[in-house]
């Protein structure tokens, strides 16, 4: 009987622990539906704050991953190893100069450079190639060889009339600066058509590398060698009294026989000139200035001071140019020489 007593109250038992169970099961269920609401709107926000999130990263890092990227400077030293691959190209007709500010070397060239030449420069360039800015110029590239206030010498093939620069001294001796493919292969100098009229000789020549020449004068035309430039049109002569480097952007006035009185602007330093045939110059100023062929060693000056001696250009004067000049500093120190 206690057993069935015992067996007797399990169904009471169970029922209150069934109802028991049930109410729990209801409350879980009402709670369960209270944090489903609640986890719904805090999975929604979440949901809202990830979208947010990702979008505010999108906005971010989309430009950036779709910008160009921007381009890096090289360092002097890579400039300079471009440079000299750009010689080693050796293609004729091409002007070129290290431009630090935009971290370029800027090539300039001339109308007979073609698009092989263009490959040719860019593939020495190798891995920097992007760094080579390639300026076009009409005409072509050549030594301003012909007049001046001009002095003549006998060449085999003729007559080299070239451009008298500076007149200058060391002690007692005076010489004539002019550039040095005119006074290359010469011995005697002239101041007339008629080359009756000798006022010295060749003393040293530096060409090619450098470009300039140095002429001795005769005891005779030393006597009428001044220290002054002539203006052409102005019809007058400006003394020289300093010699200095240019600087960029620095306004030059530039005189030669056939295009007289020029003006411009000092726009390259360091710049390296091909003429071609091996003959590369180096070292040379560009200025916006324009020369022919004859204009070869005359004179570039800002007011009373001596800058150069006019090398070659690019162009005309009817169509525009540049030129490109020897620096005067340079032969002055090498020589222990000096303007007055």
């Amino acid at each position: 009987m206690r057993s069935t007593e015992h067996v007797g109250h399990r169904p009471e038992t169970w029922a209150g622990h069934q109802k028991a169970a049930s109410e729990q099961v209801e409350t879980q269920t009402r709670r369960s539906k209270r944090l489903a609401h609640l986890g719904a709107g805090a999975r929604g926000r979440r949901i809202v704050t990830v979208a947010c999130a990702l979008a505010t990263v999108s906005m971010l890092a989309s430009p950036s991953a779709g910008a160009e990227r921007a381009p890096v400077k090289l360092s002097t030293a890579l400039l300079a190893e471009t440079s000299s691959a750009i010689r080693r190209s050796d293609v004729p007709g091409t002007a070129w100069s290290i431009d630090k500010s935009t971290g370029k070397v800027i090539v300039r060239v001339d109308s007979t450079v073609t698009a092989a030449g263009i490959t040719k420069i860019k593939k020495a360039a190798g891995a920097h190639a992007d760094a080579v800015d390639i300026k076009y110029f009409k005409g072509k590239l050549s030594r301003l060889l012909n007049g001046g206030q001009a002095i003549r010498a006998g060449v085999s093939s003729g007559t080299a009339i070239c451009s008298l620069g500076f007149n200058v001294r060391r002690g007692t001796e005076r010489f004539a600066l002019t550039a040095g493919h005119c006074t290359k292969g010469t011995t005697n100098w002239y101041g007339d058509p008629a080359m009756t009229n000798k006022i010295g000789t060749t003393a040293h020549t530096e060409f090619p590398t450098n470009d300039w020449g140095v002429i001795r004068y005769d005891s005779d035309s030393a006597a009428h060698a001044y220290g002054q430039v002539y203006l052409y049109k102005l019809i007058e002569f400006r003394d020289i009294s300093s010699a200095g480097n240019a600087k960029l952007g620095q306004e030059i006035l530039q005189s030669g026989q056939t295009t007289g009185l020029r003006r411009g602007v000092v726009t390259g330093l360091d710049v390296t000139a091909n003429y071609g045939n091996g003959e590369i110059v180096s070292g040379l100023v560009q200025t916006t200035a324009c020369g022919e062929p004859g204009d070869s060693g005359g004179p570039v000056f800002a007011g009373n001071t001596a800058l150069g001696l006019v090398s070659g250009g690019i162009g005309d004067c009817n169509n525009g140019g540049v030129t490109i000049y020897q620096p005067v500093t340079e032969v002055l120190s090498r020589h222990g020489m000096e303007v007055y």
